[in-house]
């Protein structure tokens, strides 16, 4: 008995998110296997009264009555649970009735309304506990008046005295009243196995919440240290180029006009290195704080193209093995998109750049395809290709592609890439990559076709 109620106590925990019904369910089903069980000794023993006295109409109300609490207690399958449930409950009332009329006064009638308010307490709830109870008060008015006016002669229940069938049914409804106190430890049993739910759950979505605090603590200690030692490390080398430079310019005096030149290129090149990397720096963190100031206006694709074009021209006599070519066809001539002009040509410099970096020989393609919503701009290399270990992580922040020696040492802090996507999907589009090592790379991204 024991080890059963530890079970059901058990199941309900583990189960408890279906709380009361599931508690009411579980118990239900062991409770109806043993009523099978003792069922048949009950049974055998009222057959063998009835044979004796001949009564054919007990043996039929048993013989029925055990076959109907079979059919519930092991046609699982069959019955959903709230028709067994509520067709044991009312068996009860069924049956109470059958043998008051039965058997009278020495039969189980009393003990089966008894149950009945009992089995509606725990199986169906409160408001069925008082129903049953109303149901029990109508049918034991019902057997009085049957009493009184001898409504049923030679029935057994007429062995009732008037006077003693109402002190019986005052006794019931007292017996049947202790229904409302096992409703109430039942629903404190689920208010409390609720409440221990509520607060297992609590404290495990605290810890995962810690767990996950305590992770990204962690990752933003790590990226500050990438974000240290990357800037500091991009930042000192333009840096050592200007000072070491500006002083060579002071201290030599015998310079050429060539020398001079150079100096001066490479002083002024190193300042817009610096100058690029501060720019990167203030816009990852306008980006982490929702604050990027974007303006929008009807921007026309190949117009942007030819600027960048314009804008390459003099770039390019420093890349003598590629070409950039800008794909400007009919397709996109009259094309024109809603959106920020000046943050769409950085997000294609910040690929061309990346393209020509990873691309000795060979060219970079720039060109847009305009699909039925949005325009797909797309910017296709010949170049080194990414690895596939790197591509899921090739737009995160200070993440350079293929790890290598010799890629690595190529100028750039790793936020370019990080910055396009932030950017392109403040303006309603998306960013993805294609690549094939040693054979180039290709970076889509789209934007909404529409105009205002």
């Amino acid at each position: 008995m024991r080890k059963w109620l530890n079970n059901i106590v058990n199941d309900t925990v583990t189960k408890s998110s279906d709380g009361l019904e599931y508690m009411r369910e579980k118990s239900f089903n062991y409770i109806a296997i043993i009523t099978l069980g003792i069922g048949m000794i009950a049974l055998s023993v009222s057959l063998v009264e009835a044979v004796r006295d001949n009564n054919v109409i007990l043996i039929v109300v048993d013989i029925v009555s055990y076959l109907f609490v079979a059919f519930i207690a092991l046609g699982k399958k069959i019955l959903p649970q709230k028709v067994r449930i509520y067709s044991f409950v009312y068996l009860s009332l069924i049956l109470g009735v059958s043998f008051l009329l039965i058997e009278g006064p020495k039969g189980a009638g009393i003990m089966y309304l008894v149950a009945f308010n009992l089995l509606s307490a725990v199986f169906v709830g409160l408001n069925a506990t008082f129903l049953s109870i109303l149901i029990t008060m109508v049918v034991w008015g019902i057997m009085a008046i049957i009493i009184r006016f001898d409504l049923l002669p030679g029935s057994p229940i007429n062995e009732y005295g008037i006077l003693q069938f109402f002190l019986t049914g005052i006794n019931l409804i007292m017996i049947s009243s202790v229904s409302f106190v096992l409703n109430l430890l039942v629903a404190n049993l689920d208010k409390t196995v609720r409440h221990k739910e509520r607060l297992r759950r609590l404290l495990h979505d605290n810890i995962e919440r810690l767990s996950e605090a305590k992770k990204k603590a962690e990752e933003s200690d790590m990226l500050k240290s990438l974000f240290l030692a990357n800037v500091s490390h991009e930042i000192r080398t333009p840096m050592n180029a200007i000072l070491g430079f500006s002083d060579l310019a002071l201290n030599q005096d015998d310079m050429t006009e060539e020398e001079i030149i150079y100096y001066i290129r490479t002083i002024y090149d190193s300042g817009q290195y610096l100058m690029n990397i501060i720019d990167n720096i203030l816009d990852v963190s306008l980006l982490d704080t929702n604050q990027l100031k974007i303006y929008k206006g009807n921007v026309s694709i190949s117009k942007v193209f030819s600027d960048l074009k314009v804008f390459y021209g003099p770039i390019m006599k420093g890349h003598k093995n590629v070409e950039l070519k800008f794909d400007i066809n009919d397709k996109i001539s009259g094309v024109e998109i809603f959106t920020d002009e000046h943050r769409l040509k950085q997000v294609l410099i910040n690929l061309i750049n990346n393209a020509l970096k990873f691309t000795k020989k060979g060219y970079v393609t720039v060109g847009a395809n305009v699909l039925s919503d949005e325009v797909e701009i797309f910017v296709k290399d010949t170049g080194e290709g990414i690895n596939e270990a790197d591509m899921d992580r090739i737009f995160e922040r200070f993440v350079k592609a293929n790890q290598s020696e010799t890629i690595t040492k190529k100028k750039g802090a790793g936020l370019g890439l990080s910055i396009s996507k932030g950017i392109v999907e403040i303006l309603g589009g998306k960013i993805k990559v294609e690549s094939e090592q040693g054979r180039g790379t290709t970076f889509y991204f789209t934007l909404p076709l529409k105009k205002e």
